[in-house]
């Protein structure tokens, strides 16, 4: 990681990136000769992805209903070049937006957009803005 790099059995990285399977870490395993080397922010982008079934990072108690903010979503396109996470980056661009006008304008599923959600956050693309946050 020191490296901003992560090392991953390519299977590993390869269900990760296609099936949203998270990789199961081995305190003993070492990366063989084979392994794929990833930049870190990509490989924590896909990590989100797949977390988002999981609770979302710092979630608030009505998520659904708290607005989200970012200054740097334009950067998303380094991550993903799917037509929906553009949109999504694109309307967040224009003014904070809850999960649920983000689902409405996008017109995506619950699931991608918790992955995409949680992927930004992890990434701290985004941010939540809470009552008398400074940071909108």
């Amino acid at each position: 990681f020191a490296a901003w790099q992560a090392r991953l059995d390519p299977a590993a990285e390869r269900a990760l990136r296609l099936s949203l399977e998270l990789p199961r870490p081995d305190d003993v395993a070492q990366p063989g000769a084979e392994a794929v080397t990833v930049d870190l922010d990509l490989f924590v982008w896909h990590l989100g992805l797949a977390c988002g079934r999981y609770v979302l990072l710092d979630q608030p108690a009505d998520a659904w209903h708290v607005p989200l903010a970012s200054l740097t979503v334009l950067r998303v396109e380094r991550y993903s070049r799917q037509p929906r996470h553009l949109e999504l980056a694109r309307r967040l661009a224009q003014a904070p937006a809850t999960p649920e006008r983000l689902r409405r304008h996008v017109l995506v599923g619950v699931a991608e957009l918790r992955g995409f959600v949680q992927a930004c956050l992890f990434l701290g693309l985004v941010h939540w803005v809470r009552e008398g946050d400074a940071r909108r």
